[in-house]
């Protein structure tokens, strides 16, 4: 049986062997510099991991104080006395910056440091453990440029549509305006020819400020800036008013409207004109592409105590399977031998955003030959707007 002095000897033997084992491993570890310094900041161990990142050798470096690895200005401001000190304050640190390699390059690393006390308590020194994070860094301070870059351009866009908001819209609304201010011949009666052509103006330029008004709108929604102005309103009025731009249109390819809106709810409280916007998206859709004697129907139903259905159907051309999940992208068109008077291909794609914007739902069903129906689900009262959530 063992004694006490021969088991302290054995102890003694494995103590050393485990030492010598962890000093093996951390001396050939590639990965990362891991040294010690002693309690004056002088190097006292090296691996080849530190000759690796740091370029010395053992003889070379050994007994020379670590704030050789600072870049000047660094040692200017005393960083490597301060690195020793918040380890001794706080057990250890970690901290990331440039530090210089023997033959002056510079990398960035991640540097921890350490005391080390004897079981008295006593410094004995200081362990360091490096790792080069120069390639993540310059990914990094290539993203952070990248990221000045786009909110340059954010902000370019930004006053890019403030401008445009003013400058395309105010001449066109003047154009519409003294073209509707001839065609009510208030300053002097007009031949047939004469109100043909205002006519053809009328319509041109009211066409145009719409596409003019779904692209900078559409550019709002993906900036993030459209915001939404709730209010109370009677869905029969809206309804009115966007069947009213649309009757002449309507009455030309002799199409039979039906209106159909719920009688136990009527009043909603909505973005009025984004609610409008929609509708006449929808409700001018089912107009151009429905042929003459066809029909299109507009069909309101409450859903539970907040929440209604707005339903516009036609009997028009319809479109093909394969081309549904195409309608609602943006600069997006189904094929013209499919769909005639091809737009932007912007209207749907607004309208979705704008409906999403207010908490809603669309959908579609379509029979390629005999007609489309849209359908939207909306809140009969608009929740509080959070501008974090638009896109």
């Amino acid at each position: 049986m063992m004694n006490e002095s021969e088991r302290l000897t054995r102890d003694k033997a494995v103590l050393r062997e485990r030492e010598d084992s962890m000093r093996l491993l951390i001396e050939s570890l590639q990965e990362y510099a891991i040294f010690l310094l002693d309690a004056n900041g002088r190097v006292a161990t090296w691996n080849a991991g530190a000759q690796r990142l740091k370029g010395y050798r053992a003889d070379e470096i050994i007994g020379k104080h670590f704030s050789c690895f600072y870049p000047e200005e660094d040692r200017a401001d005393g960083k490597p006395a301060k690195t020793l000190q918040a380890a001794l304050v706080n057990a250890q640190t970690q901290d990331e910056g440039w530090r210089v390699r023997k033959d002056g390059q510079r990398f960035w690393a991640r540097v921890t440091t350490s005391r080390v006390l004897d079981p008295d308590g006593r410094l004995l020194g200081f362990s360091k453990v490096i790792r080069d994070r120069t390639e993540r860094r310059k990914m990094e301070l290539a993203l952070q440029e990248k990221n000045i870059e786009l909110r340059k351009t954010l902000e370019a866009r930004d006053l890019f549509l403030a401008n445009m908001s003013h400058e395309l819209r105010t001449p066109l609304n003047g154009i519409i305006g003294f073209a509707e201010f001839l065609a009510d011949e208030k300053p002097g009666p007009l031949s047939p020819k004469q109100k043909e052509y205002l006519e053809d103006i009328l319509h041109s330029g009211k066409h145009l400020l719409h596409v003019i008004n779904d692209v900078l709108d559409l550019a709002k929604v993906e900036a993030g800036k459209m915001e939404l102005a709730a209010e109370a309103f009677s869905i029969a009025k809206a309804v009115d008013d966007v069947y009213a731009a649309l009757e002449l249109t309507a009455q030309k390819k002799q199409l039979q409207i039906s209106i159909r809106l719920d009688p136990d709810f009527d009043e909603v409280t909505l973005d009025r004109n984004r609610f409008k916007q929609v509708l006449y998206n929808l409700f001018s859709n089912a107009v151009k592409f429905t042929d003459e004697g066809g029909s299109v129907e507009v069909v309101t139903t409450k859903i539970g105590s907040d929440r209604f259905r707005l339903v516009v159907a036609d009997t028009g051309i319809g479109i093909k399977p394969e081309d549904l999940k195409r309608l609602f992208r943006q600069f997006e068109q189904i094929n013209p031998g499919q769909r005639r008077g091809q737009g932007t291909g912007l209207g749907l794609a607004l309208t979705r955003r704008i409906v999403e914007l207010q908490s809603g739902a669309i959908d579609v069903e379509s029979e390629f030959g005999k007609g489309t129906k849209f359908t939207i689900v909306l809140p009969i009262v608009l929740p509080p707007f959070d501008s974090d959530h638009q896109s």
